[in-house]
């Protein structure tokens, strides 16, 4: 999904910066882009890691993919809910956890430049559940009363 977004983006002219745990895939997206005479920069980063994603922010992400590009700034598998351990922990902190970390460090540089964007992911099985993925609707839910929340939270700043 990530792939796709990125390559939309940059055929409307985008310049996109690729940010992934696996290094390797996003620098083949990020090829993939640059291939197609689009602007692409990639970088690791684990958004669980809220370390990572301060790391990024002076590196990868903002500030550095605003002075860079201007203004554009898992699941995996299906567990009975009495067979999920701490093991399938990494779902709960990449798409809950990942998306408040980077929103934090997003949000600010997005404010002082007085415009942005944030756009969140879901999935349709936060609204109506989906057996064997209670953890993954969990986190997917936890995304949309965040982001409706951080809406609101935010508005006082979409008047600038």
């Amino acid at each position: 999904m990530g792939r796709a977004i990125c390559r939309q983006l940059a055929e409307r002219g985008h310049r996109i910066s690729v940010l992934d745990i696996d290094g390797d895939a996003a620098s083949a997206v990020a090829a993939e882009i640059t291939g197609s005479g689009g602007t692409a920069r990639a970088g690791v980063v684990d958004v669980s890691d809220r370390a990572a994603i301060e790391t990024a922010s002076t590196t990868c992400a903002p500030p550095r993919t605003r002075r860079d590009h201007g203004d554009e700034c898992g699941h995996r598998g299906f567990t009975e809910f009495l067979d999920i351990t701490p093991r399938h922990g990494p779902l709960m902190a990449v798409n809950l956890t990942g998306t408040f970390h980077c929103l934090q460090a997003a949000v600010p540089d997005m404010i002082e430049a007085g415009w942005g964007r944030i756009v969140t992911i879901s999935s349709s099985s936060a609204q109506s559940g989906t057996r064997r993925m209670s953890h993954y609707v969990a986190s997917k839910g936890g995304v949309i009363a965040f982001t409706k929340a951080l809406a609101l939270d935010l508005a006082r700043h979409a008047s600038r």
